[in-house]
């Protein structure tokens, strides 16, 4: 890739505040969200649902680069676990919503973990569908 096609990307997306990839999920790599996270700091809301190519790593990214995440969808992507949510948890301070419906993440450390300052709710009376709403601790 170009020098001038990778500048002009990062122009277009770097005062991105919302980014829905889940129309990438086939191709999208832990590298590509460590370009992406890189490239879009003012970003709010993610959309990583179904990007079965990831790990734990993209949240680590995406903790790291985008400090102003409010919002994040992780759904149905089987390699994040609880490492990658406390990335994201500790690290954005302005989290307000999570939905981690199809993740391997075991029940009882998301609710140890989320105890004292979230109000946990299942969605559609299915005990591995999680959402994090109103976490007045990552505020």
């Amino acid at each position: 890739v170009s020098r001038s096609w990778h500048e002009a990307v990062v122009a277009l997306i770097a005062e991105r505040r919302n980014l829905d990839l889940y129309t990438l999920r086939g191709a999208l790599d832990d590298q590509g969200i460590l370009f992406l996270s890189r490239s879009c700091p003012e970003l709010e809301e993610i959309n990583l649902c179904s990007c079965g190519r990831l790990t734990d790593a993209a949240l680590s990214h995406v903790a790291y680069n985008c400090p102003k995440l409010r919002s994040a969808n992780l759904s149905c992507v089987r390699a994040f676990t609880m490492e990658g949510v406390q990335a994201l948890t500790t690290t954005c301070a302005h989290l307000e919503d999570l939905h981690l419906h199809g993740c391997s993440i075991n029940e009882e450390q998301l609710r140890e973990w989320f105890r004292d300052f979230c109000d946990l709710q299942e969605e559609d009376d299915d005990a591995s569908a999680q959402q994090i709403d109103d976490c007045m601790a990552f505020k």
